[in-house]
């Protein structure tokens, strides 16, 4: 957490910060917040159809966020970074998208919702939350006409590789 922190601070910012207070939309790029910051109503992240676009958000201060966060466009939530100096605190009913870096606690409201990670250098709180991974692991399908056939000294096994690897010869279930 401490060198992706570090890398987020140092960053130098768009021309335009991120406010101290209400929503907005933003495009890819590195927003700054000197002070705590207080994001509400709706917060839209527009990748641009650039499912690579990345935003990094710099508060300089608390960070407790009311508000709705989408991720459009595009735009991914693994993507997203927030680099708080600060204890976090998302309201009830609240969502946040990314990764909260937080120089402090966390403690999410009843019912408030994060889609990504939390990294926290003190003690987090949590009642009645949602967190959903920035990338959701799936179970591995196995393979299917599993067949085998011996000959001399020797087994040979045959399979058909599952359609969700597309077919590729080089997936590798655990």
């Amino acid at each position: 957490m401490g060198t992706a922190y570090n890398d987020a601070l140092g960053r130098a910012s768009t021309p335009n910060s991120f406010p101290a207070s209400g929503g907005g939309t933003y495009v890819a790029g590195v927003y700054n917040q000197g002070g705590a910051s207080a994001p509400s109503g709706t917060l839209t992240l527009d990748g641009q159809n650039d499912p690579n676009s990345v935003f990094i958000f710099q508060i300089g201060g608390a960070f407790a966020p009311n508000a709705q966060m989408l991720v459009v466009n595009g735009a991914q939530s693994g993507n997203v970074f927030w680099r708080v100096n600060g204890a976090v605190a998302p309201t009830a009913g609240s969502t946040t998208v990314g990764t909260v870096m937080a120089n402090g606690a966390f403690s999410l409201g009843e019912g408030a919702t994060v889609n990504g990670r939390v990294l926290v250098t003190a003690a987090g709180t949590f009642s009645g939350n949602s967190i959903t991974t920035t990338s959701p692991m799936t179970n591995p399908v196995a393979p299917t006409g599993v067949a085998g056939t011996v000959a001399n000294t020797e087994l040979v096994v045959s399979w058909t590789l599952p359609a969700s690897t597309g077919g590729s010869a080089d997936w590798a279930g655990s």
